[in-house]
């Protein structure tokens, strides 16, 4: 195999690889979203549990950036 056959396959494998990585990183993303709903939800249930609101902190957004 001479060289440039050489650096084609390697570009396959590492395009691939990149593929493969963004897939993930979309995978976790759709992962982060969800947790941040389920966070969401927990903060506005334990606020309605209480008969109150949550007390504004710091940016007073939740992280969806749904304000409090």
């Amino acid at each position: 195999m001479n060289e440039q056959s050489e650096l084609l396959v390697a570009l396959r494998a590492q395009t691939e690889a990149t593929h493969q990585l963004v897939a993930a990183l979309q995978e976790k993303t759709r992962a982060d979203l969800e947790n941040a709903k389920a966070v969401n939800r927990l903060v506005d249930y334990l606020c309605d549990s209480e008969g109150g609101e949550a007390d504004p902190v710091g940016s007073g957004s939740y992280l969806s950036g749904k304000p409090r």
